[in-house]
């Protein structure tokens, strides 16, 4: 390997563990935990991702964790972070004079 592959193992093994310590993962399964985490979230991202009907991309990201409001519109190609959805809150502000 040459230096630069080193380094991105290295930010890789680094990421990973902040992430277990964060969600509270023992060693013994947190990897195995934190992957199928990581899977169950970008798998239900892609379906809102993907997907023209905006209810139905609420309706995912809201079983991702990610806080909408009841008026809120997600049009299709909208990205919201994988790994930490649930510190996503998005609200819908009216404002009339």
């Amino acid at each position: 390997m040459n230096n630069t592959e080193d380094d991105e193992e290295d930010v890789y093994s680094i990421n990973e563990k902040e992430l277990m310590e964060y969600y509270g993962y023992g060693k013994t399964f947190g990897k195995l935990q934190l992957r199928l985490k990581y899977l169950r979230s970008w798998i239900l991202h892609s379906l809102a991702y993907f997907s023209p009907h905006p209810g139905f991309a609420i309706k995912m990201q809201r079983a991702r964790g990610v806080k909408i409001g009841k008026r809120c519109y997600i049009g299709p190609y909208v990205q919201i972070d994988l790994m930490y959805p649930h510190l996503l809150i998005l609200i819908l502000l009216q404002i009339y004079i």
